[in-house]
């Protein structure tokens, strides 16, 4: 009977034997069985002995013969069968996109070098727009600390300025009056261009060069209005100083008062004269505080203003169509220890829940495809030397 090609002929005239075979050997297989249940039976309720035993050993002979007979007879029925698979599968085949030498895997694998080709080239866009926001946001870091930096440098300054003149007018004696007063009157109030240029800020720097930090220093400096900042410390320094002249006369009635007071008296008087004094420069200070605050949020709020213009200006947009894609990882073993690490890595997330019987039937592949899985579905991969994860792109098909 030839099986090149299944004809509706031979096909009925296979099924016709074939139903014919099946049933005889259904009942050789019955008989067989009903034959052995007795055998069964009577070791049950005897036990065996030597004739239990001959009856077991030919009906055992019997089984295998009858075995063999049907295996003959069945088996031209299911060969034509199995050329019949073969010749679907291999029909099929022809249109598997995972055998390597169709032209269907050839079309999907040059669609998913095109995905990958795509994906790559994004990637590195946004690589480079990432590194470019990195740097810009650095350098939006650095000049903000530096205006910050020099906004504390001119504060201080003036702070100490305004300490010196509370400290000589409260050194004021009733002897030394009239001197220290026509002293302060007179006093003239200027910045020094020498505490200017001596401003030395510190900043910390990862992505912009040691160059690119010093042409940044230079320009912010050069950005810097001496004469403005001049006039603020002046400014601030001379209505310090009008406020300690407006003072005067009320320090020279204190002073009178306690050289002319006993000593209980005087005593008071130096003590409110200390608790003035002690307000004075507690203000000072609050006073100082408050600016550095006040400028402090001011440059915060500049700062976040040009590092959302900075995330806007690098913002990247994808301009082609890519296919639509399934990701995910494909593991590379570099070394026989990254099977280990497979294993451990699967055998605590998964291995542990099964039976014995459960994990003798699992292979490294199938550890490792669960590695890739997991990998790609939480991001739980594992940290080695010994491998690498690898991304895959596939196209996916859609009508």
């Amino acid at each position: 009977m030839t099986t090149d090609l299944a004809t509706q002929s031979q096909l009925q005239e296979v099924i016709l034997s074939g139903s014919e075979i099946l049933q005889s050997s259904e009942i050789r297989v019955s008989k067989a069985l009903s034959v052995g249940e007795n055998i069964l039976q009577a070791i049950k309720e005897t036990g065996m002995n030597a004739d239990l035993d001959e009856r077991c050993n030919k009906f055992l002979v019997n089984c295998r013969t009858a075995k063999n007979d049907i295996e003959v007879q069945r088996k031209p029925i299911t060969a034509f069968f199995d050329t019949i698979r073969k010749q679907f599968t291999e029909t099929e085949g022809k249109l598997d996109p995972k055998k390597a030498d169709t032209v269907v895997y050839k079309i999907q694998t040059s669609r998913d070098a095109y995905v990958k080709k795509l994906r790559d080239e994004e990637v590195e866009k946004q690589r480079i727009a990432q590194l470019k926001l990195d740097k810009d946001n650095e350098m939006i870091e650095i000049k903000s600390s530096l205006e910050t930096q020099l906004s504390e440098y001119v504060q201080n300054h003036i702070l100490e300025r305004k300490q010196k003149l509370q400290n000589s007018f409260n050194g004021i004696t009733l002897e030394t009056f009239t001197e220290k007063s026509k002293a302060l009157k007179t006093l003239a109030i200027a910045y020094s261009r020498q505490h200017f240029d001596l401003f030395s800020p510190n900043h910390f720097r990862k992505f912009v060069t040691q160059e690119e930090t010093t042409v940044l220093l230079d320009e912010f400096m050069k950005s810097k209005d001496f004469d403005l900042i001049s006039a603020v410390v002046v400014g601030d320094i001379q209505k310090f100083k009008l406020e300690l002249i407006e003072k005067l006369p009320s320090l020279k009635t204190s002073l009178e008062e306690m050289a002319k007071a006993g000593a209980e008296e005087k005593k008071r008087l130096e003590a409110e004269k200390a608790k003035r004094e002690a307000d004075a420069e507690a203000k000072m200070k609050s006073d100082a505080e408050a600016k550095t605050k006040s400028d402090a949020e001011a440059l915060e709020l500049q700062k976040v203003a040009d590092q959302t213009n900075a995330m806007m200006n690098n913002m990247v947009l994808t301009d082609s169509v890519a296919p639509e894609t399934r990701d995910g990882y494909k593991i590379i073993l570099l070394n026989k220890t990254a099977v280990a690490e497979i294993f451990t890595f699967w055998f605590q997330r998964e291995g542990m829940t099964l039976t014995l019987e459960e994990l003798e039937k699992k292979s490294i592949a199938q550890m490792k495809a669960y590695c890739e899985k997991v990998g790609h579905k939480s991001n739980d991969v594992i940290v080695s030397t010994n491998l690498k994860y690898e991304p895959v792109y596939k196209a996916v098909n859609r009508k």
